[in-house]
């Protein structure tokens, strides 16, 4: 199953106060806990993790943990299955470690997101809190299609933590705009990672891993790839010289320009301009 077909169904979403000693449960389904108020410590997989208020734990069928709270958690918790297949059971499944029923309920895999069949902890995940929230509300109050409205906000929020966790900001798409767009206005002059750094926000080096994942290049290579199809453009449509394109595209001089150009189009500026100049 790919994320986007994800179509999750609720089984359980209600704030609770946790306060149960040593208790090693077994998820069947799968599980957000949001860490509202009080402190403890998960244990999973032979580690130890910090809860302390602001915390997401998320957690996959099949994962065996143990909460040991340090007086009273209060939580947000929401059961869930990535699909609609069991709808049918709408109480929360046994979480006993029993060797007779230990069985996860839907063995769904998220092939787009290896994140997503594993554990994680986020500390200061406050950014997830409403959602977490207003899917409660949903559950509490059982308004008109309170469960599709429930399962759309999951979506969401499942989307959310996988961009958050692969590195790519929510918002990095507007950011990798606004230097596509400055590098298309001033690709005649100098441009540096820097200054591409200070538009966006970004230290240079994430910028650049961020911009690769989105346009499947480099900063560079895209700079470079604009003043190539400007020069295809002034080589078939001017007269100008084989200089003056380089200069009117931002190569620093003609020399570097051919080399380029032939090394992308596997063809020198004049012979690309022989070949195809004035020829449909």
């Amino acid at each position: 199953m790919k994320i986007a077909e994800i179509n999750p169904h609720i089984r359980f979403a209600e704030q609770i106060t946790y306060s149960i000693l040593n208790r090693t449960v077994y998820v069947r389904d799968c599980r957000l806990i949001y860490i509202l108020d009080g402190a403890g410590e998960l244990n999973i997989n032979n580690n130890s993790y910090k809860l302390e208020k602001n915390t997401l734990f998320y957690c996959p069928w099949g994962t065996t943990y143990n909460i040991i709270p340090k007086g009273n958690l209060v939580l947000y918790v929401i059961n869930f299955d990535f699909t609609q297949n069991f709808s049918d059971i709408v109480t929360p499944l046994s979480m006993e470690l029993d060797e007779n029923d230990s069985e996860a309920l839907e063995k769904t895999m998220i092939d787009d997101s290896n994140l997503l069949n594993c554990f994680m902890v986020l500390k200061d995940a406050s950014d997830f809190k409403n959602q977490i929230g207003d899917m409660i509300s949903e559950y509490t109050a059982k308004r008109l299609y309170y469960k599709e409205t429930a399962s759309t906000i999951l979506k969401s929020l499942i989307i959310k933590l996988h961009r958050k966790n692969t590195g790519i900001p929510e918002n990095s798409q507007d950011k990798i705009n606004n230097v596509i767009d400055f590098i298309n206005s001033n690709y005649t002059n100098e441009i540096t990672n820097s200054d591409l750094s200070e538009i966006a926000g970004y230290h240079e080096y994430y910028l650049n891993r961020i911009f690769i994942r989105q346009t499947g290049i480099s900063m560079h290579k895209f700079i470079l790839q604009k003043r190539t199809n400007e020069g295809k453009r002034l080589l078939l449509n001017t007269n100008l010289s084989i200089s003056e394109i380089a200069s009117k595209t931002g190569f620093n001089n003609a020399t570097y320009f051919s080399s380029y150009f032939k090394k992308e189009l596997g063809m020198s500026p004049f012979e690309f301009r022989k070949t195809f100049k004035n020829n449909p």
